[in-house]
């Protein structure tokens, strides 16, 4: 949020406990298979989102297999809007505004940033 002066969006996903396990466990293996074998971010095949939407796409057969929001973070949460992924009942653009949290996470100098983010 800093660096790039990219806005940040914070949704409440409609995930049950048992998806928010299987995406934690298989993002832990990949994180300790990376430390044993590093492997190469690609800015279009390999990057946070599409390795994302990689466990999601398991997990959530509502999701398309194939998208192109999946490459474009800025527009990934139009798929999880319009597969009801998003806990909301706002049209997708008021809910943008009210999940933004970019200021918020720009002001963060030390501590826990999860917390802080998060905080009313």
């Amino acid at each position: 949020t800093s660096h790039r002066k990219n806005d940040v969006l914070l949704y409440k996903l409609r995930f049950g406990k048992d998806l928010v396990r299987h995406i934690f466990d298989g993002l832990a293996r990949d994180i300790n298979a990376l430390y044993a074998t590093p492997a190469f971010f690609h800015t279009f095949f390999n990057n946070c989102t599409t390795i994302h939407m990689t466990y999601f796409k398991r997990h959530c057969s509502s999701l398309p297999r194939w998208h192109i929001a999946y490459f474009f973070p800025a527009t990934l949460d139009t798929v999880l809007y319009e597969h009801g992924l998003i806990s909301t009942d706002l049209p997708l653009h008021e809910a943008r505004q009210q999940h933004t949290i970019t200021q918020r996470a720009q002001t963060f100098e030390d501590g826990d940033f999860s917390n802080f983010i998060r905080a009313v």
